[in-house]
């Protein structure tokens, strides 16, 4: 019976520990359309440089991050109908690179790649304009 308490606590200890260091290294993307994870993560990084410790690279991906997301709620709060409006803009200029994508498909490699990278790139703007409606209409 005391083999198998060992067993759970350990197997607690080290998907604590797991969860604790994937949580750390969040891409600036996952940041930007998870505002929760990127309160919890600026805060954690903010407690480490005011006691001095040497800001790492997740926490430069976090202030970034974090700085991005502030402009786009101010400008979200500035006038939301023309954050609307951009939303709308950046859905259509997705749904015609989707189309061009498809019409690409008789070209080079590096034109579809970065027909692709557009759309990708796209999807994650309306990604993270939405996070940001979200979070305010919340």
């Amino acid at each position: 019976m005391q083999k198998i308490v060992k067993l759970v606590l350990l197997n607690i200890i080290i998907v604590v520990s797991l969860t604790a260091c994937s949580s750390n290294d969040h891409s600036q993307q996952y940041l930007m359309t998870h505002p929760k994870a990127l309160k919890q993560a600026f805060q954690r990084c903010s407690k480490a440089q005011q006691s001095g410790n040497k800001v790492n690279s997740n926490c430069r991906v976090v202030f970034l991050a974090a700085n991005d997301f502030n402009q786009l709620v101010e400008s979200m709060q500035a006038s939301p109908f023309d954050f609307g409006q951009k939303i709308l803009h950046t859905e259509q200029q997705l749904a015609k690179a989707k189309q061009a994508l498809k019409k690409q498909k008789e070209q080079q490699p590096a034109q579809i790649n970065a027909a692709k990278q557009r759309v990708k790139i796209l999807k994650q703007r309306i990604a993270q304009m939405l996070a940001i409606v979200r979070m305010t209409t919340a």
